[in-house]
């Protein structure tokens, strides 16, 4: 289960696993797990009596499923299957590996090195049968202007994204339940010029199942940091016009982890709909209209 963390910052610092995601004209995107966790795993050896006891510090915010590579092993074996991959819950120590010095009288040397296997505690799912809710509120329905397959960008990994037009101010709210993977604050009004493209507002929420939400676009002033736990309906912020883009909307899609990236992949809202463009959808109905669902 994820659970609620204090507010930390997004900015990045040691690298784990890259991760590319270009979100159509949504361009807050995660290039690296410098940006999803600032402290990153850490390797943790330990001498014991019969060798070394190798271990995994996780200090993100979200469990992560861990893989420890051993290299050279000189005087050493492993009591344990190699590679080892372990989930390591977020803010623990995990055990990896132990390793059992063969001739206690001669040295001993080894190689190991982490990687992130996928974010979560299980593994990301490839297709999605959950119905999300609208990710935006207000009074008043929004028109999709671009949505699956859309000619403008809407292809490779940002194929199943949906951009909702709506003036800015409207709000954004969580679609599902998750933990905010990160959330990228302070860029002002953007534009259709490509020096907006790396500056973007927006949050990114894991979910239980492994899948990743993005809410692109949003004005400054995000309501959210990483590692907080967040409920279907709960507020994340404004919608804006930041980032690379051709007028105010919001830029919404659901990923999955594939080797090096995310790719978004097929979702139904609620009502088992799947938005076409030029119709209008929503809004997010709130917590009193869905009672008894």
């Amino acid at each position: 289960m994820f659970r609620r963390q204090g507010a930390r910052s997004s900015t990045f610092r040691g690298a784990v696993v890259i991760i590319a995601m270009m979100a159509s004209s949504c361009q807050t995107s995660l290039r690296s797990s410098r940006e999803v966790c600032p402290d990153g795993l850490q390797l943790v050896q330990k001498k014991i009596e019969t060798g070394y006891e190798i271990s995994a510090a996780n200090h993100c915010q979200v469990p992560m499923m861990v893989e420890l590579l051993m290299g050279q092993l000189d005087n050493l074996r492993s009591l344990d299957a190699l590679p080892a991959h372990r989930v390591v819950a977020e803010g623990s120590v995990e055990r990896m590996v132990t390793l059992e010095q063969i001739d206690p009288r001669s040295p001993a040397r080894f190689q190991s090195r982490l990687g992130v296997t996928w974010w979560g505690a299980t593994p990301p799912a490839t297709q999605s049968t959950y119905l999300y809710a609208y990710p935006f509120g207000g009074s008043d329905p929004r028109r999709l202007v671009q949505g699956v397959d859309g000619a403008f960008t809407h292809s490779g990994r940002a194929r199943y994204a949906f951009d909702f037009e709506m003036p800015i101010g409207t709000p954004i709210v969580a679609s599902r339940a998750g933990v905010v993977l990160l959330a990228v604050d302070g860029y002002g009004d953007g534009g259709f010029e490509e020096s907006n493209r790396d500056e973007g507002n927006g949050v990114f929420v894991l979910h239980e199942d492994g899948t990743l939400a993005t809410y692109g676009h949003l004005s400054a002033g995000i309501k959210v940091r990483a590692g907080d736990a967040v409920a279907e309906g709960d507020s994340l912020g404004l919608s804006g016009n930041s980032g690379y883009t051709k007028g105010p909307h919001l830029h919404f899609q659901v990923s999955t982890q594939v080797p090096g990236g995310f790719d978004s992949i097929p979702i139904r809202f609620r009502g088992d709909v799947v938005p076409v463009e030029g119709e209008l959808f929503g809004p997010y109905p709130g917590p009193r209209a869905r009672a008894g669902e």
